[in-house]
């Protein structure tokens, strides 16, 4: 079977009808090489049946939380470009077929979106949409719409993906008219039910942040894509209907307050007094749309969205903290010749290892120990092996390799210069050894000491899942020790923003402010 170019990622819970007309529009797609992989987030309805009719690959996950379905679904798709919509969604039958030409007419795009239309009968599901009608026919309700529009989307309640500093966004890609566009656009912000995006890209960027359960994730990652450098493109062409069935967490009002909250904590930056203005306008707007949404439906459970919004603005939230990983890939990568042959051990869920082979033309086997996560790498890799390192043989032919990659890995290991011998015998002569490893003594676990406290945490120096503990000179020892000479290494601090001056701090002093070492070896 032909690797599928386009995977379309859907996750769903008990919405089997609409489900099944977003499947039977895929189904008569006039593209036909892509795959639709389903996310069942625990349907106790009818569509585990319905599903047995269509050409579909359903991936089983529980988790209450939407953008963690979404990271599901991609890190299991086969193809180069993911698309996303929801199962309230109905693509045009032409949407896969303007997806491919659209990144063939703008290569340096990250991601592809469009129109996101609700049909006429539909209208009042989208609030924004709903409120605007109202406006034009209330007076009362006209003058606050009217205010609303001007201050907090700055007069630009219909224009196209823009995202104002006050962290509102204008909804011209709802609108009719959107697909009428005489050519594609760039713009601030896409849709989740209506986008493509590189695979490569949701590699290096670590995909959708958890953190945000139900809304507000797609922004999130839009922004992240920008900031990246990259290019966001409206197509009118690539459309999508969407019904907006109106039940189920997304529309939750409490989640809907508390991802909002984070998000303006997250993403938004005003550069000036007027737009922080507008920022405390479109919050006192938001909480003040709860009151008056209990009032019109005589539903006081309306009112958990304000609670939910202060939750999310006093909650002490770890911004993305995958991202770390996927700083430690971009420091191995950049070590990487172009159209090498590579053996990642540990690949985890192989983000390495996609984009080395989608970004540098490289050969990439892998082993991981974890299933979960040895099958998402799999599709990423050319060859893996899920296993325990430590108690397998690989079955790769010897000095077949030009770099062996331990990307936080020996930390996590009961014997790691066992483990580094026997990978000398993979590499090629002239090949070379790549290491990312923390340091144990940076300073905040000396202080940690100094008060008699040596206490675990989910993630560096003393992450909880490490069995091996290294400081500098013990790095070194153990990679020379193995029959390695070292050529290259660096001091690597992954810190949160506000502590940015312990950065350069830690590449002139590593030993006291680094996290983490970077380590190139070859063969002695």
């Amino acid at each position: 079977m032909n690797k599928p170019e386009i995977s379309v990622i859907i996750p769903t819970y008990n919405r089997a009808d609409d489900l099944e007309r977003c499947l039977i529009a895929l189904s008569k797609q006039t593209f036909k090489n892509f795959e639709t992989i389903i996310v069942n987030n625990g349907c106790t309805d009818r569509t585990e049946a319905m599903l047995t009719k269509y050409p579909v690959r359903a991936v089983k996950d529980s988790a209450r939380n939407v953008t963690h379905l979404f990271n599901v679904g991609w890190n299991n798709a086969a193809a180069n470009i993911v698309a996303f919509t929801n199962d309230d969604a109905e693509p045009d039958l032409s949407w896969l077929e303007n997806i491919g030409l659209a990144f063939a007419r703008h290569k340096d795009a990250a991601a592809i979106g469009g129109p996101t239309v609700l049909p006429s009968d539909k209208q009042g599901n989208q609030e924004m949409l709903r409120l605007h009608d109202k406006g034009s026919r209330s007076l009362l309700f006209g003058i606050a719409s009217r205010l609303y529009e001007s201050i907090v989307l700055e007069g630009k309640y219909g224009a196209i993906g823009l995202l104002f500093e006050s962290g509102a966004y204008s909804v011209g890609g709802s609108l009719p008219e959107s697909a009428s566009l005489l050519s594609p656009v760039s713009v601030d912000m896409l849709s989740i039910t209506n986008v493509a995006i590189k695979r490569h890209i949701l590699d290096e960027l670590g995909g959708l942040d958890e953190s945000f359960k139900f809304t507000h994730g797609d922004g999130d990652l839009f922004i992240r894509i920008r900031q990246a450098g990259h290019q966001l493109i409206f197509d009118p062409r690539v459309f999508v209907r969407h019904h907006v069935n109106p039940t189920g967490d997304t529309r939750g009002a409490y989640w809907r307050g508390r991802d909002y909250a984070y998000f303006l904590r997250k993403c938004i930056r005003p550069k000036n007094t007027v737009n922080k203005l507008r920022l405390a306008a479109n919050v006192i707007c938001f909480n003040l749309y709860w009151v008056y949404k209990s009032i019109e439906t005589r539903d006081m459970g309306f009112l958990r969205g304000i609670s939910g919004f202060w939750k999310g603005m006093r909650e002490r939230i770890p911004i993305q903290t995958n991202i770390r990983y996927d700083d430690f890939n971009q420091r191995i990568f950049s070590m990487v010749k172009p159209e090498s042959r590579v053996l990642d051990i540990g690949a985890a869920t192989g983000r390495l290892a996609g984009n080395l082979k989608a970004r540098k033309k490289c050969y990439v086997a892998a082993v991981e120990v974890d299933n979960d996560m040895s099958s998402q790498a799999k599709v990423r890799c050319d060859e893996l092996v899920c296993g325990d390192i430590e108690s397998i043989e690989l079955p790769f032919a010897k000095k077949s390799f030009d770099a062996v990659i331990f990307a936080d890995v020996l930390e996590h290991l009961r014997d790691p210069a066992k483990v580094l011998r026997k990978s000398r015998e993979y590499l090629k002569d002239g090949g070379n050894v790549l290491i990312s490893i923390p340091n144990i003594g940076f300073i905040s676990v000396r202080l940690q000491l100094l008060l008699g406290k040596f206490d675990y945490s989910e993630y560096g120096p003393l992450d909880k899942t490490h069995l091996c503990f290294f400081t500098l000179k013990t790095a070194k020892e153990l990679i020379e020790d193995c029959g390695y000479r070292i050529v290259h290494l660096e001091g690597y601090n992954q810190v949160k923003a506000r502590y940015f001056f312990l950065r350069p701090l830690g590449k002139i002093f590593k030993t006291l402010f680094a996290t983490d070492f970077i380590i190139k070896a070859v063969i002695k």
